[in-house]
């Protein structure tokens, strides 16, 4: 059987001219802007992004949609990774991870890599098509220097990342520490 996968066709809509113009004046090559566009997904189903978006929020939420790259570079500070920002390319890889989401006729995929000799944590939610809710996900945190990927079912058309975590624990005890947290918030 051979499989024919197609990229996703992401179609940006026309700003109005004042939005251009106000942003073209504030943040020229800022790399944390998303312009306002259309996604359409493999299956045909077109979902609007109705205005200029940032890729991560002031308030360290890191949103992404299929056809998304973002690095995120983290400032050093006393010897510790703090303070994520996006950038536009990967400058400082001992310090960057990078997010590709990617979606398919089968299914919807997050793939990280970074050169941090650390491992890199955060959480996650997901939106599926025909849901307003956020659903929790738990992802094994991004191992020291290596790639990860996680997949869902095709119909994950958004990812929120908040919570960022650099530390020095391997990334299953991360996870166990996640995942134990969550049961005891559960019985509470």
């Amino acid at each position: 059987m051979i499989r024919i996968t197609l990229p996703l066709l992401l179609t940006l809509l026309p700003l109005c001219a004042e939005e251009q113009k106000a942003e073209a004046k504030t943040n020229p090559q800022d790399p944390n802007v998303r312009p306002a566009g259309e996604v359409v997904l493999q299956f045909e189903h077109r979902i609007e992004i109705p205005q200029i978006k940032r890729f991560k929020s002031e308030d360290g939420v890191l949103e992404l949609f299929p056809g998304d790259t973002v690095h995120l570079e983290f400032q050093s500070k006393e010897g510790k990774l703090v303070d994520p920002k996006v950038v536009a390319k990967v400058t400082h890889p001992k310090r960057t991870i990078s997010f590709s989401m990617t979606q398919d006729k089968d299914m919807t995929c997050l793939s990280r890599s970074t050169q941090i000799q650390q491992t890199v944590a955060f959480d996650c939610i997901h939106r599926q098509l025909g849901s307003e809710d956020f659903y929790s996900t738990q992802l094994i945190p991004t191992e020291k220097g290596l790639a990860s990927f996680d997949s869902w079912s095709n119909t994950v058309w958004m990812l929120r990342l908040t919570n960022f975590e650099i530390t020095d624990k391997s990334a299953q005890d991360v996870y166990e520490e996640k995942i134990k947290k969550r049961e005891e918030a559960k019985k509470e």
